[in-house]
Order: structure tokens, then sequence, then C-alpha cells
């Protein structure tokens, strides 16, 4: 069996493209969580639920900061109730636009960590000591708790605990350096690498992971634009290409291999980058070189794509995360990859 291939977006109110996508043969679609540029995705995520019956859904990522790991918790297990069967998995990050529209830093590693402890053990009806649970509501405890005749002991989603053990939503993390790597292989049910599409970074991403855990399952974030001309490929997808490959650099030096000029790009993109144009043109786009983009992100014909694509399915990547164009180029570039890229490739994959 070949690799999943999903849809990353952002969540619009109202859209109904969960069945559309459903019934044109992607396995995912996961929403991003950026509350002031887009909708909520547990809204959008339960709708896609009572419209589809076969697709995956998942937040595609959700963060530590906006919700407190038992409400993130309760939210997507009750999307998973609403979806029927197990079609759901809970994608976290350490948080980027949604925190930066706030006036916030994304969550240091140690927040993380401690985030996607208890996001697991609520997810599997466990009891959370309460002072870890606390944690994530002491601006609301500064003056004391009420006196109450009684308190629980514990935290504990008491309706996800009387579900069967079967049905617990999988997490995974979204991951771009050594720290969070490791940290999703130990303690997530998958890694969703976010390390762009150059071969020799991808397998360095991997080879961490499995240094952790040699069985985890390993997913990938890819930029994708299928165009006869490479050219007018990056100038459509140079916006999300700096948007992903920021977070290789965004917490100072660039990590994992490097061919000649990728440092010098990346590190231009921790300075420059415009969070006021968030996956669009601007000077983030600017620094991007062609030889960059070439192999950061997966840009060309349609065969070009499906050579990319393959390479990276041989190193051990079973899911793609597809970044595509969110723009009025929106239906050429689905219609395309579709019928050019991912039905073909599939059909190369499950052959062989």
């Amino acid at each position: 069996m070949g690799p999943e291939f999903w849809l990353s977006t952002r969540s619009v109110p109202g859209s109904r493209r969960a069945a559309q996508l459903e019934a044109a043969g992607f396995d995912g679609l996961a929403f991003n969580e950026s509350q002031n540029r887009a909708g909520d995705p547990y809204v959008a995520l339960t709708a896609a639920a009572v419209t589809t019956s076969r697709i995956q859904l998942a937040t595609g990522v959700t963060n530590p900061w906006t919700r407190h790991p038992a409400v993130t918790a309760s939210a997507i297990a009750s999307v998973q109730a609403e979806a029927g069967g197990n079609r759901v998995s809970l994608g976290l990050g350490r948080g980027d636009s949604a925190l930066a529209h706030l006036g916030l830093r994304p969550a240091p590693l140690p927040v993380f960590r401690w985030y996607l402890t208890c996001v697991q053990a609520y997810l599997r009806g466990e009891e959370v000591p309460m002072e870890e649970a606390a944690r994530g509501a002491s601006h609301l405890i500064a003056d004391g708790r009420l006196p109450l005749a009684d308190l629980p002991s514990a935290s504990r989603l008491e309706w996800v605990a009387r579900l069967p053990p079967e049905q617990k939503v999988p997490v995974w993390v979204a991951a771009s350096g050594p720290q969070v790597i490791r940290t999703a292989a130990e303690l997530a049910d998958r890694v969703t690498l976010a390390v762009g599409a150059d071969p020799d970074r991808v397998a360095w991403a991997i080879r961490l992971a499995r240094s952790v855990r040699p069985d985890v399952p390993i997913g990938a974030f890819v930029n994708v634009d299928v165009h006869d001309d490479p050219g007018a490929a990056l100038r459509r997808a140079g916006g999300r290409i700096a948007s992903f490959a920021r977070f290789s650099a965004m917490y100072g030096e660039p990590s994992g291999p490097l061919a000649p000029g990728q440092r010098e790009v990346l590190s231009g993109l921790a300075k420059s980058y415009q969070m006021t144009r968030h996956g669009g043109r601007g000077s983030q786009s600017e620094a991007l070189t062609p030889e960059f983009a070439e192999r950061f992100a997966v840009l060309g014909s349609p065969a070009r794509c499906r050579e990319r694509l393959e390479e990276l399915a041989a190193l051990g990547v079973d899911r793609f995360h597809i970044i595509g164009p969110d723009s009025e180029y929106q239906g050429e570039f689905r219609k395309r990859f579709l019928t050019e890229v991912m039905r073909p490739l599939r059909a190369d994959l499950r052959a062989g």
C-alpha cells in the first residue's frame, strides 16, 4: 500500500470542501488553527465529519497556548465521536501564526512537552495530577481557588474514560528541529516532519526520529506546485515555501544537513519574515532562490513532482500533507495534482 495523501489548509466557515476532497480521493484533510486568520478548526472538522464517511480528519496543527490540554482533548474526542470509526487525529505543534497575532512566541520545549504529555493522558482517559492540570490555567487561580466543600483530587475527562481504548484519538506532532523531533518520537503516535522536501534533510530527520523509536510512523508537510514552468511554480508557491522553510531557522542556527547556499537563505528568512503576509508574497518570498526552492519544495512538471514524492516515500514517508495554493489557483492546482500526480503515483507505488 502506498503513502497517504492529505490536504492541509485553512478552515473557511461555510465551506463544504470535505465531501469534494473525499470524492476526489484524498486520504485526509487537516485544518490549521490560526484564529485571527481563519475559522475555528473544530467547527470545520465537525462539519466535515458529518458530511463524509471515509476521509481522515485532523487539526493541522493546534498549539499549546490558546487552549488548555483538557479542552483540546475534549474537543478532538468529540469530533471523533461525530465522525464515527477511528478517522480523527490531533496535530500539535509549538505554535506560529496563531500566537504571533496575540503577541506571543512559540511554546518553549518544556511547555510543549508538558502539553503533549497531558493531552495524551486526557485522550487515554487517565487522571492528570491537579498540579499539572493547573499549570495550564495558572493565570485563572492567581487569587486562590474558590472555597468549596469538595474538589476533585485529579483532572480527568470522565466521558472519554468510558470509551473503549481502541477509540483513543492518536496525536501527531509537526516537527522541524532535533529536540522536537525526538520529543515527538518519544511521546506522540506519529511524527510529521516540517523540514522541506530535500531528501538529505528528510533522511536526517527520519534517522533522528527512529533513533528514539524505530517503528514510529513518519509523515511530512510538503509544498507542491504543479506547473510546466518551474519559475512560475516558484512565483505561485514562494510565500508558502518561505513560511515552512522559516521553521528550520526561526530559533537561531539552521538545523539539519544543508546544501551550499541553503544556510544563507534560511538565516535570511528568520530575519526578514513578514507575519502580516504569512503564507503570501513579501520580503520572505523574495529571499528565496530557485536553487533553494527546487530542493525545499516539490515544483515543476507532473513527472518531476511524481519523481520527487516517490523519492521521499522510498525514505520512509508514509503520509504526505500537501500544502497547495489557497487562492485563485486552487482549482487549477488541485485538478492537476489529482489527475497528473497523486493518482498516477499512487497506482505506480501500489503496483511496485
